[in-house]
């Protein structure tokens, strides 16, 4: 009769352990984008010039984040240099 190999523990939470600066900067991104498409349909039911200027605002904003992101190299990219 074989033996159940052991398995490794569990380890609960580790998304949270794992989490770097470039997850920061993504959620940020996300959170701009969703945000201008969200203020741009409330212009639509209310129209009110503040509502357009924040959406229109907050497209730099995403665009900023999301071009930090690509400019930031992954640990794969510097393990190769080194």
């Amino acid at each position: 009769m074989t033996q159940p190999s052991p398995t490794k523990p569990r380890i609960h939470f580790s998304m949270l352990r794992n989490y770097q600066l470039a997850d920061l900067i993504t959620l940020a991104n996300g959170a701009a984008g969703t945000a201008s498409v969200f203020a741009t349909m409330s212009y639509l039911t209310t129209p009110e010039q503040w509502r357009i200027y924040l959406a229109l605002s907050l497209l730099p904003v995403a665009l900023i984040l999301s071009c930090s992101t690509l400019m930031r190299p992954s640990a794969g990219q510097l393990a190769s240099v080194s």
